[in-house]
């Protein structure tokens, strides 16, 4: 912020707000924290105790310290000297460490030390203005798969009982045709036969054995590619990635310590390991992706990166590609020696599967990307519903809505959403917000990682005119299918800070009309926490995103028309590849609005809107219009996007309607409906079809 904004700002919270004003403001804001403090626990248990109490307390430890520096904000907008030490509670932290004391044990000390013991009194007119109750939801064709991951040990079956290779290596010494028959997680696709094995094996062997570098080695699986079908390269990409990981970095990973290793000791390892049995430490999972990822590009396979969690491991990275699997395409991810066939390619879909595989839902960060970059995050079913439980927005188009208001969002009130698998209540007052969400899958869909999702919201804000802070945390709890029906769970928190900032300037008002021009900026940081503890591993401190933007208003002298042009941008900070992951700030998204509202007559309102945006994976164009009465409004929308990475991301067009009833001053129904059709490269379109009816009761 420019010193003379910061003056500004300063001068509005003087004007605004008055020093009994900020008093009654703490006191508030400091009350109902203790009170919510207290009772979160109990809370929690009373919703699903069956499934919180082995794991909640240990997070609301972690949640404990969150509210403890949201007082100390708090005091520091009272105007007192912020104490440092209530800020990070150096005490608390080392117990959370401390495996001898209990989670238990830390919730009952902070909540003893607390002195206030009962709620204040319940009053609807301080908690709601309004109560918005919703209906709906999304239509689709769920598909239809069952999936198995198959491993190939063929390396282990030429091991002797001390664990070196056998010495007539390249003479193939290996299994019989009826002992490989007998086998499955030998076979990545039913129609290979024992012959076909046995040439690819050959195929691999003479190229690791006649080649003295990587180069060579490329250039021969190159030469042999249309000789293979696509379950031989499947096994040759198989074996390659098992002897790998016999050569995985231990070092480079305990020491956190990332050095680049070139294709040719990669090879040489390989070919050490397979010639001698000796262990030569080559690269971590990054490093063996990219060969690996080379390596099928040699073979004539589209393949290409992508990062997540995995169970009990932190973050990882993995290689994708396009195989063909009795004439029908499909997306299968190779997790060193184990090949996860998706039988789709619907990319969102895919992740669901790597998900049920891993066990494991990486929340924060998921990129796709290719041997030298990371291009842009992807997300699972399970991600989208993580997030709407979190209430994480689309940084940009947060921004949007509060330039076209021209000041901040204030939001109060009780609101109920209802859909086909997702059921949420939230209220939200002037300083605090809480809310329930709860997801259950209830379409048994087998590219929804979810089985079921509970979560609590708990949300801290200040908010004027110009400037707002969000600062909120949500206590996520989650069942995760695996590949075989069985499932896992998953326990964490999700911490939200959010700042938003709006200043309005009216530049000119005279007889040819008046302009405004609107500035603003939304900055939002999410970090995963994991029972208390930030979790590094996956995708580093997080994410964050920053999105600045402007809009200038001409109203024409007689006020009957408005009409408007805003610009914004959108960054986001994001590793740079996956081998050394080092940070940097990327530009994501350019957009550009332009649009009108112009009195038809003394009762009703046109409005038009035109925005195009240049996105970092392609492009966008939304047109709306609609027209308004003093009790009825309806409106049209169309969206098209243009997709560049048609793999990961479907190019799609979206219609959508809504017609709203104000039936007098104290009630609304908004009735809203839309068709989006997708499209992924190389699978065919799909259709889904949304649903929605809100009720919405004003109340003072």
């Amino acid at each position: 912020m420019s010193e003379n904004n910061f003056e500004l700002e300063k001068e509005y919270l003087e004007e605004e707000t008055s020093p009994e004003e900020k008093e009654a403001i703490f006191e508030d804001f400091n009350e109902k924290e203790s009170v919510i403090q207290k009772e979160t626990e109990g809370f929690l248990m009373k919703l699903v105790p069956e499934k919180f109490k082995k794991e909640a307390v240990s997070l609301l430890a972690a949640l404990s310290i969150v509210t403890s520096a949201a007082s100390t904000f708090a005091e520091g907008f009272k105007g007192e000297e912020i104490d440092k030490e209530k800020l990070l509670p150096e005490n608390q932290i080392e117990e959370v460490v401390k495996e001898n004391v209990s989670p238990q044990e830390l919730f009952e000390k902070m909540v003893a030390s607390d002195k206030k013991d009962e709620f204040a009194p319940f009053d609807w007119e301080k908690i709601a203005h309004k109560i918005q109750i919703s209906i709906g939801g999304e239509f689709e064709d769920i598909p239809e798969y069952k999936t198995k991951a198959v491993k190939n040990d063929r390396y282990e079956r030429l091991l002797d009982n001390e664990g070196i290779v056998i010495p007539d290596f390249y003479k193939r010494k290996d299994i019989s045709r009826e002992e490989y028959e007998k086998l499955n997680d030998s076979n990545p696709y039913k129609n290979i036969s024992w012959e076909e094995y046995v040439s690819a094996i050959d195929m691999e062997v003479q190229s690791i054995s006649q080649a003295n570098s990587s180069l060579e080695f490329f250039t021969k699986l190159n030469s042999e590619k249309e000789k293979l079908s696509d379950g031989q390269k499947a096994l040759i990409l198989q074996s390659l990635g098992n002897a790998l990981h016999k050569n995985y970095n231990f070092d480079m990973l305990e020491n956190n310590i990332f050095v680049e290793t070139s294709d040719d000791v990669m090879f040489q390892s390989i070919k050490e390991l397979l010639t001698t049995g000796k262990s030569t430490e080559s690269d971590m999972c990054g490093g063996i992706g990219v060969y690996l990822v080379n390596s099928a590009e040699s073979l004539g396979v589209e393949a290409w990166l992508q990062s997540g969690s995995v169970r009990g491991g932190g973050n990882h990275v993995w290689p994708g590609m396009i195989l063909n699997d009795n004439g029908k395409k499909q997306i299968v991810f190779l997790d060193y020696d184990t090949l996860i066939p998706t039988g789709t390619l619907d990319y969102r879909d895919a992740l669901g599967i790597a998900e049920r595989y891993h066990r494991s839902i990486t929340t924060l960060n998921s990129f796709v990307g290719n041997e030298n970059e990371v291009l842009f995050p992807v997300e699972s079913r399970a991600q989208e519903v993580i997030k709407k439980a979190a209430g994480i927005e689309e940084t940009a188009e947060r921004l949007e809505g509060e330039l076209s208001r021209g000041k901040i969002k204030k939001e109060k009130g009780l609101e109920i959403n209802l859909g086909l698998e997702a059921k949420e209540i939230k209220i939200t007052d002037d300083y605090f917000g809480v809310a329930y969400f709860n997801f259950q899958d209830s379409n048994s869909n087998p590219y929804q990682s979810l089985e079921d999702l509970s979560a609590l919201r708990y949300g801290l804000n200040l908010k004027g005119e110009r400037f707002g802070l969000e600062a909120g945390a949500t206590v996520v709890h989650m069942n995760i299918k695996d590949l075989y029906n069985a499932s896992v769970t998953q326990s964490e928190i999700i911490g939200r800070l959010t700042a938003d900032y709006i200043d309005s300037h009216k530049l000119t008002k005279g007889e040819y009309g008046q302009i405004i021009l609107n500035l603003g900026a939304t900055f939002q940081e999410l970090t995963k926490f994991i029972d208390g503890n930030i979790n590094m591993e996956e995708g580093g401190k997080g994410t964050m995103e920053i999105a600045p933007g402007m809009r200038l208003i001409y109203i024409d002298p007689a006020e009957t028309g408005k009409f408007y042009i805003g610009a914004r941008g959108m960054f986001r900070g994001q590793r740079n590849d996956f081998q050394n992951q080092d940070p940097i700030i990327k530009e994501v998204a350019r957009t550009l609005t332009i649009g009108t509202e112009i009195k038809v007559n003394e009762a009703q309102i046109l409005n038009l809107e035109a925005t195009g945006s240049n996105l970092d994976w392609g492009k966008k164009i939304k047109i709306k219009g609609g027209i308004a009465s003093k009790e009825l409004k309806g409106g049209l929308e169309y969206e098209k996007t243009e997709s560049e990475y048609e793999r990961f991301i479907p190019s799609s067009e979206k219609i959508g309607a809504e017609v709203d009833y104000k039936g007098g001053p104290k009630w609304m129904i908004k009735i809203l409906g839309s068709k989006t059709t997708e499209e992924y490269a190389g699978d065919k379109k799909q259709d889904a079809y949304g649903g929605e009816v809100k009720l919405i009761i004003f109340l003072w």
